[in-house]
């Protein structure tokens, strides 16, 4: 089970968990689920929204009518999932079938009134895809701009003969305190480094946290090879 925090324009936050119950005869997952709705409920001193989704492997719900199928194995678990809904304000807004004729995935919300739309559209697996829309809107973060330095472009020659006489004659004119000398330092190294290596500015982008160094990586791999695709007028996967 997976939860995120999304914060909200004009809104409370929404807290949205992301749940796999893998058999119909698990009984892990509702526990959790109990201790994590509990947990939230109890420490966070503000409202929040709440989203639930997922492949819940309930296939004896009728949500149409909120009833348990005539028989249905394991309705102690059916029921314990029901109980845990109401025992926390949620509602399940899936009612269509999403794998075969049993509805499966559910997304279940504590802000019904919120939901316009409802639905379940065609998936990339033997499941389908349960979809809500809701009228929250997430704040999102922006890069704001900055200089960056090209170092790859400095001219470290002219730097260099910039900064050694200077630096000799500051030690030599005259005996000044560690503070006093370190300050002068970083004034000539700041003037030489604005003097000799070029800068750009970055352009504003919307913040994206999850892209690592790594991820960062694979993706100019990825664009690289794209060129070489265009390049070279091939498919990519032959050149892949």
């Amino acid at each position: 089970m997976l939860w995120i925090k999304v914060h909200c324009q004009g809104h409370k936050d929404v807290l949205i968990a992301a749940c796999y119950r893998p058999d119909v005869s698990d009984k892990v997952t509702s526990v959790e689920l109990r201790e994590s709705l509990t947990e939230l409920s109890t420490n966070r001193k503000r409202a929040f929204g709440i989203i639930v989704g997922g492949d819940f492997n309930y296939p004896g719900w009728n949500w149409e009518d909120n009833i348990i199928k005539p028989g249905t194995q394991y309705v102690g678990l059916h029921q314990e999932f029901g109980d845990i809904l109401d025992d926390f304000g949620l509602t399940q807004h899936v009612t269509e079938p999403t794998r075969i004729k049993n509805t499966l995935d559910l997304v279940a919300t504590n802000m019904p009134e919120q939901v316009n739309n409802s639905r379940v559209i065609p998936g990339i697996s033997d499941h389908a895809i349960a979809y809500l829309e809701l009228s929250v809107k997430p704040i999102k973060k922006t890069q704001p701009t900055r200089k960056v330095f090209l170092y790859n472009k400095a001219d470290w020659t002219e730097m260099k003969k910039f900064l050694i006489p200077r630096l000799e004659r500051l030690e030599l004119a005259y005996n000044p305190s560690p503070d006093d000398l370190w300050t002068n330092i970083k004034l000539l190294i700041q003037e030489a480094t604005d003097t000799y290596i070029p800068k750009r500015k970055t352009k504003k982008k919307d913040s994206c946290p999850w892209i690592d160094k790594e991820l960062h990586g694979i993706m100019k791999k990825r664009d690289k090879l794209l060129q070489r695709c265009k390049i070279g007028r091939t498919s990519c996967r032959e050149r892949v």
